[in-house]
């Protein structure tokens, strides 16, 4: 979505719109969007500036860095972008601020909660779903 900065008005105004999430390519081995992404966008002009406030919701399959299951929940993010008014903008690609502002956003280490057990260094089980028989020493 391209919004052109003279649909911005001064009072503010709201766009929506829903990307494809494959056409924003920010999956990664352990990261990957599961939907499409749903955008609301607030947009004003303030004196020389315009500002969008930007709101994402979708949901993320990540494999958790502990035991390694895929999981899927929902992802939210919410981010500012301004810039001055000047001749050469004329639109703003709203699908590059999502693409670039997700990528900035994936965590190194996903958990699938934060009580996590891991794997077991023996048998390699997932220990959330149960104690594993190995010896324990």
């Amino acid at each position: 979505m391209k919004i052109k900065v003279k649909d911005i008005p001064a009072s503010g105004t709201e766009f929506s719109e829903s990307i494809s999430a494959s056409s924003l390519d920010v999956d990664r081995d352990y990261w990957m969007l599961a939907r499409d992404v749903d955008v609301d966008i607030y947009g004003e002009r303030i004196a020389d500036y315009v500002s969008l406030k930007i709101r994402l919701f979708s949901k993320k399959k990540i494999v958790c860095c502990r035991c390694l299951e895929e999981i899927e929940v929902p992802y939210e993010l919410s981010f500012d972008w301004q810039d001055k008014v000047r001749d050469e903008l004329q639109e703003i690609d709203v699908d590059e601020l999502v693409r670039q502002e997700i990528l900035l956003n994936i965590a190194v280490r996903e958990l699938c909660s934060d009580t996590c057990q891991g794997i077991c260094p023996e048998c390699g089980g997932n220990r959330n779903k149960g104690e594993c028989n190995c010896a324990k020493d």
